[in-house]
């Protein structure tokens, strides 16, 4: 979450597209107060089935929660939640690709 923080926080209001439901905010402040606060936020996670092993459940959780699963050098573009485009390696042709992806 930290590295899509600063990546929204890097970027200046003005090229950036609102959704509906943020319409109101028009000023750098307001946008970095925003930011802050959702980065703060406390995650409640829902685990579906009981798990055999504790130990592996943790361990599983703490690859996602200690790192990101799309590193911040990886996002090309991203717009508000709607799109994100990452680039990863293609290991058949041994060349970058671009992935847009929407929500």
């Amino acid at each position: 979450m930290w590295l899509v923080r600063d990546y929204l926080l890097g970027q200046p209001l003005s090229q950036l597209t609102m959704p509906p439901p943020l319409a109101h905010i028009l000023c750098e402040s307001d946008w970095r107060r925003l930011i802050l606060t959702a980065g703060g936020q406390h995650w409640h996670i829902h685990l579906s089935k009981k798990t055999e092993n504790g130990r592996k459940t943790v361990n599983y959780l703490g690859r996602y929660l200690k790192k990101p699963p799309i590193s911040g050098s990886r996002l090309a573009h991203y717009t508000c939640g709607a799109t994100l485009s990452f680039t990863y390696l293609d290991h058949r042709t041994q060349t970058y690709l671009s992935t847009p992806t929407k929500k």
